[in-house]
């Protein structure tokens, strides 16, 4: 056994990987290396010796607006109210949400063929001005 990283086993004596040179990975010996051996990183790390922490959500994998959180091995993306998905892309059937256009109208359902649930509560929230509505 030539050894694992910091969380796994210790190397034999003598070998090239005794000090566990890699942090998050498994060592090789290696006789075209220049320092005598190799890291195999796991999932969710790089580097020489498996060191840096990738960040997954460095390429902004969730849509829509989502926020996307860096776990050790992938991301997680948490969807606003009307989305849904591993990366938020597909439409969640609500009948509630948010606007944020200067102005428009609402429509629920989305289309004449959707069903809405008997006795099912839509909210709304909408942000405007006092001058959008007329005093009399």
């Amino acid at each position: 056994n030539n050894g694992f990283g910091r969380l796994g086993c210790v190397a034999k004596a003598g070998s090239n990987c005794t000090s566990n040179p890699c942090a998050f990975g498994t060592c090789f010996s290696s006789a075209i290396a220049q320092n005598g051996y190799t890291c195999q990183c796991f999932p969710g790390y790089s580097g020489l010796l498996c060191d840096v922490a990738n960040d997954e959500c460095k390429s902004n994998p969730c849509k829509n607006g989502a926020t996307c959180i860096d776990l050790d091995n992938g991301f997680l993306c948490v969807c606003s109210v009307n989305w849904k998905g591993k990366t938020c892309e597909q439409t969640r059937d609500t009948c509630g949400g948010r606007f944020y256009k200067r102005e428009g109208y609402i429509k629920y359902p989305l289309s004449t063929d959707a069903g809405i649930t008997s006795g099912r509560k839509c909210t709304w929230r909408i942000t405007t001005t006092f001058s959008k509505f007329p005093y009399r």
